[in-house]
């Protein structure tokens, strides 16, 4: 069964930031497609009516806000304007109640600056003492009793920006929040000290592959995003993939001279990954041997050719073996010695009936991130950037779409518009 899902841009959103409360307007809407919560509401309508074959008396409370009886979890709606007017709600002001309400009203503060940025006080959080400092080192900057025996004092302080203002040593790599959840859930308990499990300040670790593999691949890769697509999507729209019809990899004057690299030039990155150092591992790693997945030839682990945890065979590694291809650009605005790209997929891989993994192995930096550690114990993630590669001049891929006539199949055609699904006037 394929929804026809909306676009984020076709869709009304609701979001605070800071102290301003946001609300997005529908860019537009196409042809029959709908915001997904009418998906799911329109099966649960029908599995409430007794009437349905698809009736569940489970499902009846889904429609129903009293029998559901909590205030926090509110009943499907039946129309996309319903839903609307509720997200419009959302926004703190109770005089907003439709939708074209909060696009006037909206964006509003829900507090004033003043008292947003004056902090708050969280009762049962700690603070560390001056001889709490990294390994029992002690560091005069820390605020505290002053006592220099590595204890900590557990005492109620804010985290909120002007805190973090007055006593930079505060912002460190815990968010409050995330603490307080990870460590225990949702009730209140004493916090204990971060220094406790972790390590209480930023710090710099040396990567595995930096002493292993740092002269075969002397350049070091970060990631980020650009304004053209939101994520994985919209890959497929031709007017933006002619904006940026290839990734590019920024990298500096120095660099390029030094392998023989001009701006515009198309390349080949490699990491130790891609090259078998690094070796790829089943993308069903991490399923317990408890758990079934349906399909494929084995039922106990789905539609892989090997358990969960196993190495890729020769077959599956080669499939990266030629490393991922960029557009060069050369500019000042990237250190030497460093590189960056975008990720990015090609769906026109998708096309023509050719290999699809092609999609997501030619031109994807994600194909070169580290698959073992060192693994980051205060958030538990993996190398993501600053990962080690080395480049080298190359020919355009075949298959890739990049000159603007390539993106003809993608051109829509005009038909009737007709404004979208479960719609009311």
């Amino acid at each position: 069964i394929v929804f026809p899902v909306c676009e984020w841009l076709e869709n009304a959103f609701a979001q605070n930031r800071l102290n301003v409360n946001l609300m997005r307007k529908p860019v537009t809407n196409l042809f029959e497609a709908a915001d997904e919560i009418m998906m799911w509401g329109k099966i649960a309508e029908a599995m409430s009516d007794p009437s349905s074959e698809l009736y569940d008396a489970n499902m009846e409370a889904c429609m129903d806000d009293e029998k559901i009886g909590s205030p926090m979890v509110p009943a499907y709606w039946k129309t996309i304007n319903e839903y609307w007017d509720w997200v419009a709600q959302q926004g703190g002001d109770k005089s907003v109640t439709t939708m074209e309400q909060a696009m006037e009203a909206f964006p509003m503060k829900w507090a004033e600056d003043d008292e947003y940025w004056g902090g708050t006080t969280y009762d049962g959080y700690c603070q560390v003492n001056a001889g709490a400092g990294v390994a029992g080192k002690v560091d005069p900057g820390m605020e505290g009793s002053g006592a220099d025996d590595g204890k900590v004092t557990y005492t109620g302080f804010s985290t909120a920006a002007r805190d973090i203002k007055d006593n930079p040593k505060k912002c460190g790599p815990y968010a409050d929040t995330m603490l307080y959840l990870g460590r225990h859930g949702n009730e209140k308990f004493d916090m204990p000290a971060a220094v406790v499990d972790y390590n209480p300040m930023p710090y710099y670790f040396t990567p595995e592959d930096q002493s292993e593999y740092g002269d075969e691949y002397p350049l070091r890769l970060t990631e980020g995003r650009i304004p053209y697509f939101h994520h994985g999507t919209l890959r497929n729209n031709p007017y933006l993939r002619e904006l940026y019809p290839a990734p590019e990899l920024w990298i500096s004057p120095e660099n390029a001279g030094k392998y023989g690299i001009v701006d515009g030039d198309w390349v080949n990155i490699k990491s130790p990954r891609t090259d078998g150092k690094d070796v790829f591992r089943d993308i069903t790693t991490g399923l317990s041997t408890d758990t079934v997945m349906a399909g494929g030839k084995d039922a106990k682990f789905g539609p892989s050719e090997f358990a969960p945890g196993e190495e890729l065979t020769a077959n599956g590694q080669s499939v990266v073996k030629d490393g991922i291809f960029a557009v060069a650009r050369v500019t000042k605005g990237i250190a030497e010695g460093t590189v960056y790209m975008e990720r990015f997929w090609n769906p026109e891989f998708l096309e023509d009936g050719s290999d699809g993994r092609k999609s997501w192995t030619t031109e994807n930096m994600n194909v070169l991130t580290k698959n073992t550690g060192y693994f980051n114990p205060e958030f538990g993630t993996y190398t993501l950037r600053g990962i080690h590669v080395k480049v080298a001049k190359a020919q355009r891929p075949e298959g890739i779409w990049y000159e603007p006539t390539d993106f003809e199949p993608w051109m829509p055609e005009p038909t009737e518009n007709t404004g979208g699904a479960f719609y009311t006037k």
